[in-house]
Parts: C-alpha cells; sequence; structure tokens
C-alpha cells in the first residue's frame, strides 16, 4: 500500500498543470516524503533516467493500521426492490437490507423459477 501510494505520486506528475500547480497524487507523495520521517527515499538514476520510490518497512504505521481496523465502518447494507405484474398494474416488492445483499424470500422464488 505505502509503497503503491508513492508509485502514484510519480505517474500523477503525468497530470501535473504547470499553471495551477495542481496534482493531487503528487502532492500527497511530496506530503509523505516531507512529514513521514524517512519512511520514504527516492532515488533518481541520471544514466539511466529512472525513479524508484523505496519503502522503509520498518516505520510503515501498522499500529496506525490497527487503530483504523479496529474502528471500521458497518458494512453496508444492500437491497434492490423488484417489479413484477399483477394483472396490468405494475407493483413494487421491496425487501429488507442485508449486508450480503441477498434476500430468503427473493432466493426461494428463483429456484422456483428454475425448477419449472
Amino acid at each position: 500500500m505505502y509503497l503503491q501510494l508513492g508509485v502514484d505520486g510519480f505517474r500523477g506528475l503525468e497530470n501535473y498543470d504547470r499553471t495551477t500547480k495542481s496534482c493531487a497524487h503528487f502532492a500527497m507523495l511530496h506530503h509523505l516524503l516531507r512529514d513521514s520521517d524517512g519512511l520514504y527515499t527516492i532515488i533518481y538514476d541520471t544514466k539511466t533516467m529512472k525513479l524508484a520510490v523505496n519503502v522503509d518497512r520498518s516505520r510503515a504505521a501498522l499500529k496506525w493500521r490497527d487503530i483504523v481496523v479496529s474502528k471500521k465502518d458497518p458494512p453496508l447494507a444492500f437491497s434492490q426492490a423488484n417489479t413484477f405484474l399483477d394483472g396490468d398494474d405494475v407493483k413494487l416488492k421491496e425487501y429488507a437490507p442485508t449486508s450480503r445483499g441477498d434476500h430468503p424470500e427473493l432466493g426461494r422464488k428463483r429456484h422456483q423459477i428454475v425448477e419449472k
């Protein structure tokens, strides 16, 4: 993850606008280089014209990650309504939302349709 942030920062230079001086990914990389206490180093090889992002894994904020993971948001609840014909009328059937997005009642109907 940390390495990807660094690489995305360099790739963000493709979108750099000199007039507005805006480039969000590069701005994040610049901040990480300045304020991460040596987590990132950039190596520029003038002979090969290559850039490399190095991440000091011993400095990666794993304890911060543990805190973030412990404060995880509850799973999203999904619910999708179905429409069906009742004679000449169109009816809307709604279901209670679940974190998996499945509906026991709808599942039974699907199996009944397949069995016919």
